[in-house]
């Protein structure tokens, strides 16, 4: 019987970076690997409320990927 089988997981903080001169939204990303499988909801968005303090920008979204292996 096939099964998901967790590979890696990635954590994305999008920035609001500022405004173009269209006056459009201009974001910017920060990627970090490695990410434990048994991080939760709650201590990703901790981490990226943490990196937003020390950012000089304002945090849009934060995301999370998970690469899962099929076998």
């Amino acid at each position: 019987m096939a099964q998901f089988v967790f590979d890696k997981a990635q954590l994305m903080i999008e920035y609001l970076a500022g405004t173009n001169e269209k006056g459009d939204n201009v974001f910017k990303t920060k990627t970090f690997a490695h990410i434990r499988e048994t991080a939760t909801a709650e201590q990703l968005l901790a981490v990226s409320n943490a990196f937003s303090m020390l950012s000089n920008y304002q945090v849009s979204a934060t995301y999370s990927n998970q690469r899962l292996l099929v076998q």
